[in-house]
């Protein structure tokens, strides 16, 4: 169950980290925390930090794969197109 809270929070651009013993969330944007995330990480956090000490690496940084990097420079379909 962690695992999908983990992955969800990853989904949406949240870093998670501890530093002093506490959890440290770091939202990529304003939206991406809401309430109801915000309680679960808040309630859960003994926990999270039990598994971010097992799994140190998985909300660092890391290069795009060459399939990501080919997604952010190639226009979907249709894109930059104006219909009048």
């Amino acid at each position: 169950m962690l695992d999908r809270l983990m992955h969800r929070c990853w989904l949406r651009g949240i870093r998670l980290s501890e530093a002093e013993g506490q959890l440290v969330v770091t939202p990529g944007s304003t939206k991406a925390l809401d309430d109801e995330l915000a309680r679960e990480l808040t309630a859960r956090s003994a926990e999270v930090l039990q598994w971010l000490a097992l799994h140190p690496n998985y909300f660092a940084a890391r290069p795009l794969t060459d399939n990501e990097q080919a997604l952010l420079v190639s226009p979907a379909p249709g894109a930059g197109q104006l219909r009048l």
